[in-house]
């Protein structure tokens, strides 16, 4: 896959999995055009919701608490995504959310874009190379919006400092489906959301996305490049 082609622009991964997910699927040729956008996959994406009640005692009450956490990261926060298709790691993307904008570095086989997204539009900046307007709208199926909404949360494990939640959520909101429900797994540490993490299948490849979630790195407002 040729990344000065490939337009992977989502913040934390669905409809970017999707799409790595359908090349590796469909043994695209090097010169693949992957749009992260392209999130028309209803027959082949695979997220059905493996959630079960909780398996363990715990006396905290896990819907107050996620919604507490996720109020946090309102203001801004720093992200760190690793993506792996069928077990080998092909991309990873780096950077801050701040409000309703991100900037954020996406990195595979060597190449490096940089990628700006505001209300008004996106941008992106091949590495050493200048700022390109990026015609179609940035994609919203951020898992952190869709975790504001689940369908239904498990504790998976508590040791009092931690807390592991599997939360159900809507697929088209997490941007692996048009249709059903998928499972996010949630760390909450201290009361903060520490990770999240999901995966899917796309005609028998298996991909997953590891996020790491923490304060923001660089505070700087963000704008559309000038």
């Amino acid at each position: 896959m040729s990344f000065g082609h490939s337009r992977v622009r989502l913040l934390l991964g669905g409809a970017a999995l999707a799409s790595l997910l359908l090349v590796s699927a469909g043994c695209s040729s090097d010169d693949a055009d992957v749009d992260a956008n392209s999130a028309d996959a209803t027959t082949v994406v695979s997220a059905e919701s493996t959630a079960a009640p909780s398996t363990i005692a715990s006396s905290v009450d896990p819907g107050p608490v996620l919604q507490t956490a996720l109020a946090q990261l309102a203001a801004g926060y720093h992200f760190t995504s690793n993506f792996v298709v069928n077990g080998a790691q092909v991309l990873s993307a780096d950077g801050d959310r701040i409000a309703d904008a991100s900037r954020f570095t996406v990195s595979t086989n060597g190449a490096v874009v940089n990628y700006i997204t505001t209300p008004a539009g996106s941008w992106a900046q091949p590495d050493g190379g200048d700022w390109d307007q990026i015609d179609e709208a940035a994609p919203v199926s951020d898992p952190v919006a869709a975790l504001l909404a689940p369908a239904a949360i498990g504790v998976l494990s508590d040791d009092g400092t931690s807390l592991r939640l599997r939360v159900t959520v809507s697929a088209v909101t997490l941007g692996v489906a048009q249709e059903g429900t998928a499972d996010v797994d949630v760390v909450i540490t201290g009361g903060a959301v520490t990770e999240i993490g999901y995966s899917t299948t796309v005609d028998g490849s298996v991909g997953s996305v590891a996020t790491t979630v923490g304060p923001v790195v660089d505070p700087t407002p963000i704008v559309a490049p000038a």
